[in-house]
């Protein structure tokens, strides 16, 4: 099996954010969330075999994303209310 690139699974994930952002889930296609990212379809499907994947890669991205940030004010010296201050 070869080794995925890393840049590629994130150009991908950057480039269906933003398509997913502007038309939702039913107008997106594989084909244009190729495009956008700059790969070939084909190429794609090595990465997610569908849409759906696409979707929970992109959640758990922005999931863990948030985590770290919360982690991150949590974890400084700021004082309680200050932590509670939107960003």
């Amino acid at each position: 099996m070869q080794k995925l690139d890393a840049a590629k699974r994130e150009a991908i994930l950057n480039a269906a954010k933003q398509r997913l952002r502007k038309y939702g889930i039913q107008k997106t296609t594989m084909q244009e969330i190729a495009k956008d990212a700059g790969i070939a379809v084909g190429t794609l499907y090595l990465y997610f075999k569908n849409k759906d994947e696409i979707l929970v890669a992109s959640a758990k991205a922005f999931t863990e994303q948030h985590k770290l940030e919360i982690e991150e004010i949590l974890n400084s010296a700021k004082s309680p209310p200050e932590k509670l201050k939107p960003i």
